[in-house]
């Protein structure tokens, strides 16, 4: 998250440094998909039962990371011969991504309520 609000601040049209912002972006993603493994990796030893809504809120999270992550390479590719094109396809992967994660936020949301649904 503290890579991302970094990278955030080389977005104003002041300083507008579109490779610093997606390289901190990839770097906090990077970081976050570290973190959200280590999570998926002990929901799964650590419970006979798995939390169903955690498992899928972690999940969701992870490809979100993922899809970030895609859309700043998508910038970084080849950002001086970036045409309208490539920019619209990195934006639209940019914002697949920030819907994955509001649906993470709803499953995750489930799973701080509803703990007691699980698979096995």
């Amino acid at each position: 998250g503290f890579f991302w609000f970094l990278g955030s601040i080389f977005l104003f049209s002041r300083v507008s440094k579109m490779r610093v912002w997606a390289s901190l972006w990839i770097f906090g993603c990077l970081l976050n998909l570290a973190t959200i493994t280590h999570d998926l990796v002990m929901v799964f030893l650590r419970h006979r039962n798995k939390p169903l809504f955690r498992a899928i809120s972690l999940k969701l999270s992870w490809m979100a990371n993922l899809f970030f992550i895609i859309g700043c390479i998508q910038i970084l590719k080849e950002f001086t011969t970036l045409t309208y094109c490539e920019m619209a396809a990195a934006s639209n992967v940019l914002t697949f991504g920030a819907t994955t994660y509001f649906i993470h936020a709803i499953f995750h949301t489930l799973s701080l309520f509803l703990d007691g649904i699980t698979f096995t």
